[in-house]
């Protein structure tokens, strides 16, 4: 049995419906509807094995804002959140980059359809999937490096797997 990589969705997908069916055959998307407040409570549990975020439209009127409160509730295994959109109207950056966390938006001189927009996130989506890293991060690179580097040192030493780790040893692959 495949396990697949899950990624948790707030809003919805419009118009690349096709292309978000064909991924639904690679990886298990869950879809989140409700409130902010019922994602603080159940993201430990229901939302433990996600490793991406993926902000569609109407991603706003259900959680607001990727602040600290949310992205501190986030499962370990979240490496990136993509938006369709504007990142900052939707992410705290800099609390996502201390989170050790990448995020990446549509935002594009180039005049694209609404497919064209969802296409790309969802393009991008499966290139961070396959590599752990989107294209075209709104984030310094290095600096989210740097934070999941040391949250990976404080989840080992969480659970008394090593004492005294030097997060110097520890390498992200980029």
């Amino acid at each position: 049995m495949v396990i697949k990589q899950e990624v948790l969705v707030f809003g919805e997908i419009r118009h690349a419906k096709r292309s978000f069916e064909e991924m639904k055959e690679r990886y298990e998307f869950k879809e989140f509807n409700s409130t902010k407040n019922d994602f603080l409570l159940e993201a430990t549990t229901k939302y433990e094995n996600v490793v991406a975020i993926l902000l569609a439209h109407g991603a706003d009127q259900i959680i607001d804002k990727f602040d600290t409160e949310v992205l501190d509730t986030l499962s370990p295994d979240v490496n990136v959140i993509l938006v369709i959109g504007k990142a900052s109207e939707l992410v705290d950056v800099k609390a996502a980059t201390e989170n050790g966390v990448f995020v990446a938006d549509t935002v594009s001189e180039l005049q694209l359809t609404e497919e064209e927009i969802e296409q790309a996130a969802l393009d991008n989506l499966e290139f961070a999937l396959i590599t752990g890293v989107p294209k075209d991060t709104v984030n310094e690179i290095e600096e989210v490096s740097e934070a999941a580097a040391g949250k990976a040192a404080d989840l080992v030493e969480k659970n008394g797997e090593m004492n005294d780790l030097d997060i110097s040893d520890i390498q992200i692959n980029i």
